[in-house]
């Protein structure tokens, strides 16, 4: 079945969560968790602002199609959500440099090579 609370289970263990540890971000009980997962009670605006905050792809879980379809990029996404401010910091740096030398040895493959 393709409902918001599977879809809403489905991020969460993406995520590596437990039920416990998404409701703690989200700010509600276990419980409600629970029913929401279990759709005998739909999410609120700020429940969904908390969990997207933590890495959860809204848009699926509302509409079932993903923002990337990609894996890996969605692996990167989940990771990086669970890192701190310094951390998210390095990573975007790291990924800047890895583009920036990616772009410099594709724009040296399409300069046309001088004899000598």
């Amino acid at each position: 079945m393709n409902t918001i609370g599977s879809r809403l289970k489905k991020e969460r263990t993406r995520l590596g969560l437990t039920q416990a540890t998404m409701a703690l971000l989200a700010g509600c009980t276990k419980r409600t968790q629970i029913y929401y997962e279990a759709n005998e009670r739909s999410p609120d605006s700020n429940y969904l602002s908390s969990i997207a905050e933590a890495g959860v792809d809204i848009n699926y879980v509302l509409t079932g199609e993903s923002k990337t379809s990609d894996p890996q990029a969605q692996k990167m996404v989940s990771l990086f959500m669970k890192m701190d401010a310094a951390a998210r910091n390095r990573a975007v740096n790291a990924l800047e440099d890895i583009y920036d030398l990616s772009t410099l040895r594709n724009s040296r493959k399409n300069e046309p090579r001088q004899s000598a």
